[in-house]
């Protein structure tokens, strides 16, 4: 739950995801479409919080309407939310 997070916190939740192809070697090997944005999420995260990118940050920023929630395949996220960000 992201409810009682003071600092910057984002919650995503893939529907169609699964633990053999979803998150793994095997699953971009495939160009699983949920592997896929899973590996833009991570990266995004990353580079706003690292490096301090303000494009990577706008993915994450608007809470329900945040700039990952608009974008074509977005679809496939049961769930979307940010906080503090």
């Amino acid at each position: 739950m992201i409810g009682a997070a003071t600092g910057p916190a984002f919650l995503a939740s893939w529907e169609a995801g699964d633990h053999v192809t979803t998150p793994t070697v095997s699953g971009y090997e495939a160009m699983n479409p949920g592997t896929m944005q899973f590996l833009r999420l991570y990266t995004a995260w990353f580079r706003c919080f690292l490096a301090d990118d303000a494009a990577a940050c706008g993915l994450f920023a608007g809470g329900g309407d945040c700039g990952l929630c608009r974008e074509p395949g977005a679809a496939g996220w049961n769930e979307l939310s940010s906080k503090n960000l």
